[in-house]
């Protein structure tokens, strides 16, 4: 077990992450080393996006007031089995229709659990011109659901994969 978990670290070594801790207290997570902040973002949403101008991550904590009255483990009990495309539709606020999860897995992580998945959204869904293809993932905790994701375009996507990952599955609750 202890071999599974350094080589699921050496990839964020590799990669040259660097670690980002919510200005409000609730998460951290590895962005890529070397990436601009984005400034123009609202709080709570940080950010940062890479050189070629097409690529970004970001990640924030939204207070979710029906987790607040919830334990960890009653959101495990919800949270164990990797979310639908509807669910993921729901988290991002999207119609459905503009997105097709290409795969999806609930992961456990200290305690709570990782959804992950990539998803590939539709030419005109979060105001992109054109389709766009990202990793994300969310986390929920009483009272919180912090969620991340880096995009890029379609094209560019599987040469961005494994930082994406290395990022996403770097996020957690502080």
């Amino acid at each position: 077990m202890f071999r599974h978990l350094r080589l699921l670290a050496a990839p964020a070594l590799i990669l040259g992450l660097t670690a980002f801790q919510d200005p409000a207290g609730h998460y951290t997570i590895e962005f890529p080393a070397g990436w601009e902040p984005m400034t123009t973002l609202t709080a709570p949403l940080s950010g940062v996006k890479a050189p070629d101008g097409n690529t970004n991550c970001n990640a924030q904590a939204s207070p979710v007031p029906a987790l607040a009255s919830m334990t960890q483990d009653q959101i495990n009990a919800q949270l164990s089995a990797p979310m639908d495309a509807a669910a993921w539709a729901s988290v991002i606020g999207l119609d459905v229709s503009k997105i097709e999860v290409v795969d999806a897995e609930a992961r456990p992580i200290d305690g709570k659990f990782l959804q992950i998945a990539t998803i590939t959204f539709a030419q005109g869904a979060m105001n992109s011109p054109i389709p766009v293809k990202a990793r994300m993932g969310v986390m929920a905790v009483p009272g919180f659901l912090i969620n991340g994701g880096c995009y890029t375009t379609v094209e560019a996507f599987d040469g961005m994969k494994d930082t994406f990952e290395a990022t996403v599955s770097s996020m957690r609750p502080m």
